[in-house]
């Protein structure tokens, strides 16, 4: 038999309460139930504990289960992120890289060495 999510999620927390509720009566009664008793009721109690346990595990395996594709889905959308930025960074360094060459033409046109010179720098820096 196959849960969903849903079904383990309720039959773990039904097996969380019925522990508690044992444990409960348990302590309640501890006067009156025999050592032998109250020690069977205890690992009656564990038992349902990890019954509980199992069942969330199960449901937090479904969850997952059915995570797969939106994982996948994410994975192949950073990837195409990543690509993007990449790209925006190359078209960035190129936009640099060009603003630096327009400056240094206009430099050199302007005729000006201090002008020159410094956006010679600025060139130069882009490839350092």
């Amino acid at each position: 038999m196959k849960l969903t999510v849903d079904q383990a999620r309720t039959l773990s927390r039904s097996y969380f309460d019925l522990a508690k509720t044992l444990g409960e009566y348990r302590f309640e009664n501890f006067d009156t139930i025999s050592p032998a008793k109250r020690k069977l009721i205890e690992e009656f109690e564990r038992t349902l504990l990890n019954a509980s346990t199992t069942f969330t595990a199960i449901a937090i395996t479904i969850s997952l289960t059915e995570l797969e594709p939106v994982l996948a889905r994410i994975d192949e959308v950073t990837k195409q992120i990543e690509a993007n930025i990449n790209q925006l960074q190359k078209i960035d360094r190129v936009i640099k890289i060009a603003g630096a060459a327009v400056q240094l033409s206009g430099a050199i046109l302007s005729g000006n060495p201090e002008a020159i010179l410094k956006a010679a720098n600025d060139s130069v820096a882009l490839f350092a």
